[in-house]
């Protein structure tokens, strides 16, 4: 059986190993991840800038009844 110390160094090994890829630190050698953009769906937005949420009125008119307030 694997001893769980070897499995716990090996796992932290290859989480090192991801994240200086991920991070970059291979680009040098030509083992950056692939950039990913969508530069055709910001240029799609039209005016992005003038959105505004609101309050759904008929929620807001047809609240239900609470429990009524215990008094003291």
């Amino acid at each position: 059986m694997f001893d769980r110390r070897l499995v716990v160094l090996l796992l932290l090994w290859a989480n090192l190993i991801f994240w200086a890829w991920s991070s970059n630190w291979f680009s040098s050698l030509g083992w950056a991840p692939a950039t990913e953009s969508e530069p055709q769906r910001i240029n799609q937005q039209v005016s992005p800038y003038k959105l505004q949420l609101q309050k759904d009125k008929a929620a807001a008119d047809t609240s239900a009844p609470g429990p009524s307030p215990s008094k003291p």
